[in-house]
């Protein structure tokens, strides 16, 4: 059994360790639990992680940011119901079957393919509130962890605007760099990260330009502007969790007009209070058109004051929304 981590101090790097007591108590004692991570190359090595491998795990990665920024952008307008979800149903098939074999051209046309078939569908012409999902990054992403909030954000009739995961991963590269700048972090790792970063938003830019020539969609900027624009309020040796990244999501949601904020962690994520709740000040003082909340996930935590919460933002938001 293998799970992700970052190896950080995150409460996810306890997680192994939970998962092998788990395995043993449910008559498993004999399965390994393996944690990879970007920090621990033999491990990599010993499972046969090659460079292929990851270049295409990138690119599954870059495709399901694309659909989910595409899809959230249009399901909300959509004319006959289904319709996005269907298109993303359609990708999903053929793009499963192209992966191991792509290559940058390939990438470069079916990514214009994608965002011209999500232009195409056919949109009611009307505004909506946009609210940023921004925070921890299973809360932030995981349906099932989040108690569907992008649908519930959808049916008290607004946009969801989700931030891209390959900035995490992005953001996990700059770190290295940050590192052997300000701290004490290893050449090395610094010029591994480098390049890798600069492969990324290589293999981005292509999406940020088909997202510019599109009749519907936004683009966004690469993860180190990004870091600029946060190490104006909080320190880019803010590495632990989310660290600056989502101070920084913040603040490019707020510039591209999106004013209406939900910052999601589990209860006790103390990293994502700091870099989340802990800016939220600073972010007033400096937007004071901002409508933005903190929103607590974990199995214990009351969904019926989850909803109140999100309907409260959603008052706000439509009561600004007719003002302006």
């Amino acid at each position: 059994m293998i799970i992700s981590q970052t190896g950080g101090g995150c409460r996810a790097t306890n997680y192994a360790s939970f998962l092998r007591k788990a395995a043993e108590k449910a008559g498993f004692k004999n399965v390994p639990i393996i944690s990879l991570s970007t920090t621990n190359s033999s491990v990599n090595k010993s499972l046969g992680i090659s460079f292929s491998m990851l270049k295409d795990a990138l690119l599954v990665l870059l495709y399901g940011d694309l659909l989910m920024r595409l899809s959230n952008r249009r399901r909300p307008y959509e004319v006959h119901s289904g319709q996005t979800d269907a298109l993303v149903e359609t990708w999903l098939m053929r793009l499963s079957d192209r992966i191991g074999r792509t290559l940058y051209f390939d990438f470069k046309n079916t990514v214009k393919k994608i965002v011209k078939d999500f232009d195409e569908i056919a949109a009611q012409k009307v505004k909506k509130p946009r609210v940023g999902v921004v925070g921890e990054i299973l809360i932030k992403f995981h349906p099932y962890a989040n108690n569907n909030l992008v649908s519930i954000l959808e049916k008290e009739e607004a946009e969801a605007v989700v931030p891209d995961m390959t900035d995490f991963i992005n953001y996990c590269m700059l770190d290295d760099i940050y590192k052997h700048k300000y701290l004490a972090g290893s050449f090395k790792n610094k010029v591994m990260s480098l390049i890798a970063s600069s492969y990324i938003e290589r293999l981005r830019s292509v999406i940020r330009r088909a997202l510019k020539k599109s009749k519907h969609f936004h683009s966004y900027q690469t993860t180190k502007d990004l870091a600029h624009k946060a190490s104006g309020i909080i320190s880019v040796c803010n590495q632990t969790g989310e660290g600056w990244l989502l101070t920084a999501e913040i603040l490019e949601l707020i510039e591209d007009g999106v004013k209406n904020i939900i910052c999601v962690q589990p209860f006790g994520c103390l990293p994502n209070h700091i870099t989340g709740k802990g800016v939220m000040k600073e972010l007033k003082r400096r937007y004071n058109d901002i409508n933005i909340i903190s929103i607590d996930y974990d199995p214990g935590a009351s969904e019926v004051n989850q909803t109140n919460r999100i309907k409260l933002l959603m008052s706000i938001a439509h009561q600004n929304q007719n003002i302006n």
